[in-house]
């Protein structure tokens, strides 16, 4: 048990302070961890499992191995993913230009791992295709006070006619994913929320614009790679409240929660829990490289 300090300062000159010992186990059962995001591209796709560590630990959550892991789409035809390395990461690859699928087919998630089964269910909706990428040279100050002078590049993309599409946009800086948690980028429709009056529009401005750090504008000769993945409302709901707890801190903050799991235990009288989520994209994209 471990021993925890909480400090309250008081307005005026007094403090006190407040020992308390929290009863936190650290040795509870592991957890088994999916994240099945994937396309239905015709090119290799990995669904990474791996299991939970004590709150108290340190160390890297280890890989969840020996794992039986297939998806089958609407058709019955079932992709079996291999974890190739023994590190966790369950990889299926094409043959035969074959892919997952086509947009509207649904898809199941089926892995068995420690004498449980865990199923879950998706399904790939539309993306529109990426109209263009946008260069501009901003000096200081021009796109928001804080902004850095350099290359701005801006999305250009329309939503489609008819209400509850679904994306999340990924930027890529030389073929690095900008990974924050305020560079989480999602849309629906064309907008930010589900009712924002913004059906079969362009995205709008914050949108497009996110695609570049204010503080970290791209130079001469970055590569610039874009991607539009759609994503089902349920996962839109989803990576929301991953963002909102990865945000989640300051002297405002409120108590974390768990995000939810659309993966489920088979044997529902079963105690074995599981985390995670599925999601079967289809994505468009493109990439330029900044120049004068």
């Amino acid at each position: 048990m471990k021993k925890l300090i909480l400090l309250f300062a008081f307005t005026g000159l007094t403090a006190c302070e407040t020992v308390v010992y929290p009863d936190l186990d650290n040795n509870a059962t592991p957890v088994l961890i999916v994240d099945a995001f994937v396309t239905n591209e015709t090119q290799a796709q990995t669904i990474r499992l791996t299991e939970t560590i004590g709150f108290l630990d340190r160390a890297t959550p280890p890989s969840a191995l020996g794992a039986t892991v297939t998806i089958s789409n609407s058709a019955n035809k079932i992709f079996t993913f291999v974890d190739e390395k023994k590190d966790g990461n369950y990889i299926w690859r094409p043959t035969n230009n074959d892919s997952l699928g086509t947009i509207g087919t649904s898809y199941k998630l089926t892995i068995r791992y420690k004498g449980e089964e865990f199923t879950a269910d998706s399904k790939v909706n539309r993306v529109p295709p990426i109209d263009s990428l946008n260069v501009e040279f901003k000096k200081a100050g021009e796109r928001g006070t804080l902004s850095k002078e350099g290359y701005y590049v801006s999305l250009f993309a329309k939503d489609f006619v008819g209400t509850g599409d679904c994306y999340r946009i990924k930027t890529f800086r030389n073929d690095t994913l900008f990974n924050k948690p305020n560079e989480l980028n999602l849309a629906y429709d064309a907008s930010f929320n589900k009712g924002g009056g913004t059906d079969g529009t362009s995205f709008i401005l914050p949108i497009r614009n996110q695609v570049t750090r204010a503080d970290e504008p791209y130079k001469i000769g970055d590569k610039v790679r874009v991607e539009i993945h759609s994503i089902t409302e349920a996962t839109f709901t989803f990576l929301q409240k991953v963002r909102q707890q990865q945000q989640n801190g300051g002297l405002f903050a409120t108590p974390p929660v768990n995000v939810g799991t659309n993966i489920f235990n088979k044997n529902t009288n079963s105690k074995t829990q599981v985390l995670g989520w599925f999601n079967v994209a289809a994505r468009s994209h493109q990439t330029i490289e900044v120049q004068k």
